[in-house]
């Protein structure tokens, strides 16, 4: 299995040296850095400065790319990647470039763009810090997280950008959300839950669409934002991801700490758009659990090891969250931060 992994892996970097050698962009150090679960990153410098290179393909996660390789043999899966580099009808870098760019007019920090390979290469400047599910989410954190959130939330969506469309009716939830190939269809849901949720649906903004702590940098000093997946819908997305993924991922001497960091970052965010913060808190959390049941609920594929540390935790906690799943969104146990954090103590 690693031969095989080896192979895969030295043909995505031949694949961006070849790239890069057409656009004459000279490069040393070229090397896979283990940095996402859905994209191909490698690092390089680049005029002496250090860059980090991101491709995508077929707009799907490394996993799908790895399971075309084993398919189609080196041979194979080498032609593909040459039909890709010369076609690619899924943009999914462009749009990321679009989007940091779009973040940075707007004040939010990114890693600066430093270039783009059509079809699915982004060139950006390197950070050095920590993400932040490496950091507590201590006072000064959580104030400045809730403004950056604010900000971006704030854009007006630019033309054309892709809809998270949510659909209720009769106890059903359905979400087609642009950043899952699967649609996210959810039944027997409680009342309670649906009104809350419903209640939102015409407050709809623009999205980070994957806000998480490994998506947030933080060089002891500034934050920074990265891999945004743009699109409109309930700001309760972005804020649902972040807190409910990290209550349960969280370490259990931290939860304290995570619990008055979100608490006061929810009662923030929910003074500047006139919501309540106690329904804020509990629609998040049930649009939090609804992405990681959606994201947890098939049987781990083979080879998911290779998307990374991160896939792997969550589906430690897979019993976990389908319980919490029940709880919340069949039984209408509507859970508020500090109840799901007493809920992680027990």
């Amino acid at each position: 299995m690693q031969t095989h992994r080896k192979i895969f892996f030295d043909l995505i970097q031949n694949y961006f040296t070849n790239m890069l050698d057409k656009h004459s962009i000279p490069v040393q150090g070229l090397r896979h850095i283990n940095a996402s679960h859905v994209n191909f990153v490698f690092e390089c410098k680049i005029n002496h400065k250090d860059i980090i290179l991101k491709a995508n393909f077929y707009g799907r996660s490394m996993l799908f790319a790895y399971e075309k390789f084993l398919d189609d043999g080196a041979l194979g899966f080498s032609a593909r990647l040459r039909e890709y580099g010369e076609d690619d009808d899924k943009f999914e870098m462009l749009l990321e470039k679009q989007a940091l760019n779009l973040l940075a007019e707007n004040g939010v920090r990114t890693p600066p763009v430093k270039g783009f390979i059509y079809p699915n290469i982004l060139l950006l400047e390197k950070l050095y810090g920590n993400t932040l599910d490496k950091e507590p989410l201590n006072e000064l954190l959580s104030n400045r997280l809730t403004s950056i959130l604010v900000l971006i939330h704030s854009i007006p969506p630019p033309l054309g950008c892709r809809k998270r469309e949510i659909e209720i009716r009769d106890g059903v939830i359905v979400i087609k959300d642009p950043n899952f190939e699967r649609i996210l269809l959810f039944d027997r849901v409680a009342k309670n839950v649906t009104t809350a949720i419903s209640s939102y649906t015409n407050r709809q903004c623009f999205l980070h669409g994957d806000f998480k702590g490994n998506n947030i940098f933080f060089d002891g000093e500034k934050i920074s934002i990265l891999d945004p997946k743009p699109c409109v819908g309930i700001p309760h997305t972005d804020l649902g991801k972040f807190g409910t993924r990290l209550i349960l991922t969280g370490r259990r001497k931290d939860l304290p700490t995570i619990k008055h960091g979100l608490e006061l970052m929810f009662r923030q965010y929910s003074q500047t758009f006139g919501f309540d913060a106690r329904e804020t808190e509990e629609v998040s959390v049930a649009m939090g659990l609804m992405e990681l049941n959606h994201l947890l609920e098939q049987r781990a594929r083979a080879n998911i090891d290779i998307l990374g540390h991160e896939i792997l935790e969550l589906y430690e906690i897979k019993p976990l969250v389908l319980y919490l799943s029940e709880l919340v969104l069949r039984r209408g146990e509507m859970m508020t931060i500090e109840k799901l954090c007493s809920f992680m103590e027990r």
